[in-house]
Parts: structure tokens; C-alpha cells; sequence
């Protein structure tokens, strides 16, 4: 086993949009200005996944909606209170004395609904017809992907030695009630996780076409060789393994 450091958004300036999510994340330094557009697309083979993972979402998120009206409506505030009153101490008092368990449970909960990364592939591939001058660029070009291949290998010093699984591994967090949550994840994903970035380059080296034209610049990747892309929980020290 070997390790290699390397900047945490891994030299892709892109703009991140998550699977039923309205909204682009920059997942590169602050400094930067993205300059692609990727976006998470549930796979045809996996559409029973996805359709499970979003009803779960919007049964959620109509959960949160309807407390959050209730908490905010003033004829129905006072009344939201004293009858709910009780159930939010036993689950603050609960959150407090027996958080391992609770967050077993949460875990076991959550293991029940599909994760995006399982059902969903990243557009690293140019879609010309999404192009207007209102977005970025969707996907890379061949020659975009070979770019940021070749420098990552280059700056991590890898030309002909390749493990038969290689993972790009970022990094994000799990906090509760932290207002300062994005500083503890990835920097250099301007306060986000890196877990898309991974996925995106760990996409890009497994292109048969990019591996074919890197060879051509003196980087040879054995044809055995396979990336993945991973992310480390630095709260848990968990690992999550994306394929």
C-alpha cells in the first residue's frame, strides 16, 4: 500500500450538481473559477434506485416542510409547541445520553434508501448540445480529461507504476447544529465534500480513450489497472468506497 497526497478537488475546476438538487456547488478552491459543469444522471439500469431514493427524499422533505410550516404558522405555533413539546425533549434528551445507539439506528435507516453514487454516473463527457452562454460547459473534451489526468499523475510522480486498484480518496465531514460544518470539509472544494471530485478523475482514468492518449505522453497505465473513487468521513474516520 502506498500513499500520495494531492489537492483535495484533484486539479478538476468543476461545478458539482447533486441528484435532485437544484443547486451547483463550486467544488474547487474559492480562487478558482470552474470551468465544467458535472452533473449526477441516475443509469438506465439502475431506475428502481433511483425511483426508491426519491421517494424516500420527498417523504423527508414533506416531513421537514410540515414542521417547518407548523413551527412558522401563527395560529398554529402555540398550539405545535405544547403538543410537540415533549416528543423534541425525549429526542434532545435521548441525542444526549444514548447517541451511539441513536446513531445506529440512523445508520440502519439510511442504509435502506439507495445512494446517489450507486445509481448515478457523472457527466464527465462533453454534451455539446447543453451549451449556452447562461452555463458552463457540460462534461470535458477528450483533451480536457487527458489534461487533468496527466497532471495529477505528473504532480503525484506516476509515469509506469500502477497499483491494480488505485482509489482517489476525498474527504469530507458529519456534524450536527454546526454553523461552521463546510470548514471542516474539503478546502479545496471551496467548503464541500471531494467525494464528486474523486469520482469525476476516477472516471476520467478509467476512459480507455484517455488511457490511449496518455500512453502516448509517457504515462502507461497497465490495462489491469482499476480506479475508484472513495470519500473519508474525518468525523467517524469512515470510508466510503464509490463504484
Amino acid at each position: 500500500y502506498e500513499t500520495f497526497g494531492y489537492a483535495g478537488f484533484f486539479g478538476i475546476p468543476m461545478q458539482y450538481q447533486a441528484h435532485g438538487s437544484a443547486a451547483h456547488v463550486d467544488a474547487c478552491p474559492p480562487i478558482v473559477n470552474p470551468k465544467h459543469r458535472i452533473v449526477d444522471v441516475p443509469r438506465a439500469s439502475r431506475r428502481e434506485a433511483a425511483a426508491a431514493h426519491d421517494r424516500w427524499t420527498d417523504l423527508l422533505r414533506a416531513g421537514r416542510a410540515l414542521v417547518k410550516t407548523l413551527k412558522r404558522n401563527v395560529t398554529a405555533a402555540f398550539g405545535f409547541v405544547e403538543a410537540a413539546g415533549g416528543v423534541f425533549g425525549a429526542a434532545m434528551a435521548a441525542r444526549t445520553l444514548i447517541p451511539r445507539p441513536l446513531r445506529r439506528l440512523a445508520n440502519a435507516l439510511a442504509a435502506r434508501i439507495p445512494r446517489p453514487e450507486t445509481f448515478c454516473t457523472l457527466t464527465v463527457d462533453r454534451v455539446p448540445e447543453e451549451d449556452d452562454s447562461a452555463h458552463l460547459p457540460l462534461g470535458l473534451t477528450l483533451r480536457e480529461k487527458v489534461l487533468y489526468a496527466e497532471a495529477a499523475f505528473k504532480m503525484m510522480g506516476w509515469t509506469d507504476r500502477f497499483a491494480p486498484v488505485v482509489v482517489f480518496l476525498g474527504h469530507g465531514s458529519e456534524t450536527v447544529n454546526n454553523p461552521y460544518k463546510s470548514s471542516l470539509d474539503c478546502g479545496a472544494c471551496a467548503g464541500n465534500p471531494g467525494g464528486p471530485n474523486a469520482r469525476a478523475l476516477a472516471a476520467i482514468c478509467n476512459d480507455d480513450a484517455v488511457r490511449a492518449m496518455l500512453h502516448e505522453l509517457g504515462i502507461h497505465i497497465p490495462p489491469d489497472t482499476v480506479f475508484l473513487a472513495g470519500e473519508h468521513n474525518t468525523t467517524t474516520d469512515a470510508i466510503a468506497l464509490f463504484d
